[in-house]
């Protein structure tokens, strides 16, 4: 137990004597070590459902966009690429040889003087005459 003179000088510049029960910090500490566990549990069981809706989101993107963009009837492939890591400019490039007839006006702006086109709902997203959608995972 501390001193009351000493704990009363110590609050007028506020600080506060603290008395440390090893008991009570043991027993905080196994539940802590108990919350860590049911924790990690509950975060391997939920991320798998978690990349399940963020897949379905980006499948139900990929269906509206082809539709918005080249109509009915829906006639479209849905593919996910991971390109090497130097190798994106050169997928792009085949992405574009592929599918270039596909972007009619918008895909043949004059990007070479220094023009961008304004599409409309695209705001400053990149476009390219074939749907994509970027998702960011860690390898």
């Amino acid at each position: 137990v501390p001193c009351p003179t000493l704990t009363k000088r110590l609050s007028v510049f506020g600080i506060a004597v603290v008395l440390f029960l090893s008991q009570e910090y043991a027993r905080l500490r196994t539940e802590l070590e108990d919350q860590h566990v049911n924790f990690v549990k509950w975060c391997e069981t939920i991320f798998g459902e978690a990349v399940i809706a963020q897949m379905h989101l980006k499948a139900v993107r990929s269906f509206v966009e082809s539709v918005l963009r080249y109509g009915l009837p829906v006639n479209f492939e849905v593919a996910m690429i991971l390109p090497q890591a130097k190798a994106e400019s050169r997928l792009r490039a085949a992405l574009q040889e592929m599918y270039g007839h596909l972007g009619g006006n918008w895909a043949s702006s004059s990007e070479k003087d220094g023009e961008t086109t304004a599409i409309p709902g695209i705001a400053q997203e990149d476009f390219y005459p074939y749907v994509f959608s970027f998702l960011n995972i860690q390898t």
